[in-house]
């Protein structure tokens, strides 16, 4: 029963870690989760224990794909497959649909899912929006108040009131 058990337990686990993306760092910890993307020297990684990680590229030594990913290099030439990363070859290999390409780990500047947005097209969005709050921000507000109104009597004296109001505001900073 325990042999059983184990070999169910070594096949869960070997399915789940085949089925997603493997990160070694410096000091022996593996971290399992989504590599959501690489920019900045910063690794964004998606996990089931932690939410989302941001670890510093300088101190990971392996990164190991299940998915494919684009590999933007510094090159600005950009390679998409899974990532083999290891640090005793210095090198990191992507597995493209030619086969695999060995590429210098220093020349990796971005990486991020097929089918995902770019660092490039996040930091556009960003910067976007940073750009219309402060144009919102500083835009002066004008408000504007129209009233009317009318007024008949009839009896022993004929009597027509009209009244009017308008009012235009402006505030700014």
């Amino acid at each position: 029963m325990y042999k059983l058990g184990f070999t169910f337990l070594l096949t869960l686990n070997g399915t789940w870690s085949s089925s997603a993306d493997v990160i070694t760092l410096s000091d022996g910890s593996r971290i399992i989760g989504t590599v959501e993307r690489l920019t900045d020297g910063k690794l964004i990684l998606a996990t089931q224990f932690a939410g989302t990680l941001e670890i510093d590229k300088s101190l990971i030594t392996t990164i190991d794909t299940d998915g494919r990913h684009v590999v933007g290099l510094t090159t600005g030439d950009r390679l998409v497959g899974e990532i083999d990363w290891k640090p005793e070859l210095d090198r990191a290999v992507v597995m493209t649909e030619m086969g695999g390409i060995p590429i210098s780990i220093d020349k990796v500047e971005a990486i991020w899912p097929v089918g995902g947005q770019s660092p490039e097209v996040i930091a556009l969005q960003l910067q976007t929006a940073k750009i219309q709050a402060e144009i919102e921000a500083k835009a002066a507000r004008w408000t504007a108040t129209l009233e009317a109104g009318l007024n008949f009597q009839e009896g022993n004296t004929d009597r027509l009131e009209a009244r009017g109001r308008a009012e235009l505001r402006r505030t700014a900073d």
